[in-house]
C-alpha cells in the first residue's frame, strides 16, 4: 500500500489488471513518458476487494397446478428421473444411497462441455411436509472444488389460495471459503432451478385428470 501511496503521488499511476491466484497484476503507467509496464504484487502487498463471498439468489415461477401434486412430485425420486430426461444441462442423474426421503445421496453427472462442472454429490437435508420445503446441499466435488464451502438449493412450494394454483420458490444459498476467487461467485445461477420449475409444470399438466 505505501508503494502505491508515492505511485499516485508522483508522475505515475497504477491501473489493475487482473487477479490471479496469490497475487494481482497492475499497469504502472509514466505520465511524462507514457509508457507502461505491467507488475505483478503478492496478496500479501496488495489487498483485493472480496465481494460476494456469501449470498443467496432466489426466483418465483408461478403454476397452473394444485400445489399438492407438486410438492408430490418434488419430494420424491421422480423429480430426479423427470431432470434426468428433460434438462439438456444434466446427463445422468444416480442415486448413491436413500429412497429419496431425508438423507437420500444423488450424484449429478452434467453433460458434457458444461463450463465449470462435471459431476458433484448432492444430499438431501431438508424435507419438510407440513411448509414443503426441500433443501439439498452439495457434499462431494462441483462447488466445493472451486472454492465454495457452502452451495444449497431449496424449492417451496406455496399455496396461492386458488384452486389450481401454486408459486414454486427456488432458492440457491452459498458461501466461499477465505481463499476463492470471488469472482466464483458469477458461477451461482437461479435459472437451472426455474427451468427445472417449468419442467414439473408442464410434465404435471400433461397429466390426466383426477
Amino acid at each position: 500500500p505505501q508503494l502505491l501511496n508515492l505511485l499516485q503521488e508522483g508522475e505515475y499511476q497504477f491501473l489493475p489488471t487482473g487477479h490471479f491466484p496469490g497475487g494481482s497484476f497492475l499497469s504502472i503507467s509514466n505520465y511524462s513518458t507514457e509508457q507502461s509496464s505491467p507488475l505483478f504484487f503478492s496478496d500479501s502487498e496488495f489487498t483485493r476487494e472480496k465481494r460476494d463471498m456469501e449470498g443467496a439468489v432466489s426466483g418465483e415461477h408461478e403454476m397452473k397446478v394444485d400445489s399438492s401434486k407438486v410438492w408430490e412430485l418434488y419430494r420424491s425420486l421422480e423429480l430426479a428421473k423427470l431432470v434426468e430426461g428433460g434438462l439438456p444441462l444434466i446427463h445422468k442423474i444416480e442415486v448413491v444411497q436413500g429412497d429419496g426421503g431425508l438423507g437420500t445421496v444423488f450424484n449429478l453427472i452434467f453433460a458434457p462441455g458444461t463450463p465449470g462442472l462435471s459431476s458433484y454429490k448432492e444430499k438431501i437435508t431438508k424435507l419438510d411436509d407440513e411448509n414443503r420445503i426441500k433443501e439439498a446441499e452439495v457434499v462431494e466435488g462441483g462447488y466445493l472444488d472451486l472454492g465454495f464451502s457452502l452451495y444449497r438449493v431449496r424449492f417451496q412450494v406455496i399455496d396461492k389460495g386458488l384452486l389450481g394454483n401454486c408459486i414454486l420458490k427456488s432458492t440457491v444459498e452459498y458461501a466461499l471459503k477465505e481463499d476463492a476467487d470471488p469472482h466464483a461467485s458469477e458461477l451461482v445461477s437461479i435459472q437451472p432451478l426455474q427451468d427445472i420449475a417449468r419442467l414439473v409444470e408442464s410434465h404435471l399438466l400433461q397429466q390426466p385428470v383426477d
